[in-house]
């Protein structure tokens, strides 16, 4: 792992929490570490600073994918790492389509999870004099996967996620039965590619027919298992297959609920992120429709041009499989392997 990001940590301490201290020397090595017991001192001490600051405004011993973050953050704005949490009594942050935080809610019923703040804030140098106590305002919200450890975080690497229906095999309305799978062979040299490279290969998947009534979860597994057998038979292997049966406005109440896992939220990806310590830098996804594609940091989007209109992707959109090999090829750095 890189030892220095050329920024600086600024905590707000008990001075005497060893504990805290050694987690943030563990997991920013080579980075210069400051202390400050009171909020107020550590705040006039990023203020007078010319260089890139990560701002724990409290103890978080939580692994985020720091990297990402580093790498690729903004250096317009203050930006806050935001993490997904199950449904409980705290509140909730609520972001607009800019990623901008607006306000803090407590979710309703219907809500299964939602974002919530860290408290550990990203201060580009050019922002530094601005930065204050409770700021809100204008900070960007920053979802980021959690590891459940350090030794995850610093064992992490890119992955190969992609859409399921339009992309592995043909678009079906509401596919539940096996007897109506069609895979497209054309994309098993892309999966393979990743195989080869020992990276893992996810797949994530809506599935809101469940919601609507259409058919079961139990018919939702029965064709990601037969899909996942056709590929052995070739020789590739795809790792796990996630996939969300909710729906908001879904007709069985069950399934009737607001969800990060639903795409493009990120929350299907983050799970696969901790359950395979994958990395987003240097990940890709790749899907048939816009809203497929997943807006975080690091991870970069494809589309596979099928049935859908595209003319609004904000990412990068091919014709074929081989295109898409072509691009992963020029623009990845595996050579080293994981």
């Amino acid at each position: 792992m890189e030892t220095n990001y050329f920024f600086q940590i600024v905590a707000v301490s008990n001075c005497a929490s060893k504990r805290f201290i050694n987690y943030l020397e563990e997991m920013f090595s080579g980075s210069k570490i400051h202390c400050f017991s009171e909020g107020e001192e550590a705040v006039k001490f990023i203020n007078d600073s010319s260089i890139d600051t990560l701002y724990f405004s409290r103890e978080n011993f939580t692994a985020f994918d720091f990297k990402s973050l580093i790498k690729n953050g903004n250096k317009k704005n203050f930006s806050t790492i935001l993490q997904i949490k199950v449904n409980g009594d705290e509140e909730f942050v609520q972001l607009d389509k800019n990623f901008l935080i607006v306000n803090k809610t407590v979710m309703d019923g219907k809500t299964l999870d939602g974002y919530v703040e860290s408290g550990i804030y990203f201060i580009p140098q050019e922002l530094n004099s601005l930065f204050k106590i409770n700021l809100f305002e204008g900070v960007i919200g920053i979802p980021l996967p959690v590891y459940s450890s350090s030794v995850e975080y610093f064992k992490s690497r890119p992955a190969l996620f992609l859409d399921r229906d339009g992309v592995i095999n043909k678009d079906v309305a509401y596919l539940h039965e096996v007897k109506d799978i069609v895979i497209f062979d054309a994309i098993i040299p892309v999966i393979k590619f990743f195989n080869d490279k020992k990276l893992p290969v996810v797949v994530l998947t809506n599935q809101s027919g469940v919601a609507r009534g259409k058919f079961l979860e139990s018919d939702v597994l029965k064709v990601n298992q037969h899909i996942f057998n056709y590929f052995i038979k070739k020789k590739v292997f795809i790792d796990r297959f996630y996939s969300c049966p909710y729906m908001e406005s879904g007709e069985i109440e069950a399934y009737a609920k607001k969800t990060l896992n639903r795409k493009p939220s990120p929350g299907m990806l983050f799970q696969a992120c901790g359950d395979f310590f994958i990395k987003l830098d240097g990940s890709f996804m790749i899907g048939d429709k816009i809203s497929d594609a997943i807006d975080v940091l690091g991870l970069t989007n494809i589309s596979i041009q099928r049935n859908y209109d595209l003319a609004g992707a904000q990412h990068h959109v091919f014709s074929s499989e081989s295109e898409i090999l072509a691009y992963i090829k020029a623009h990845c750095d595996y050579s080293a392997g994981p």
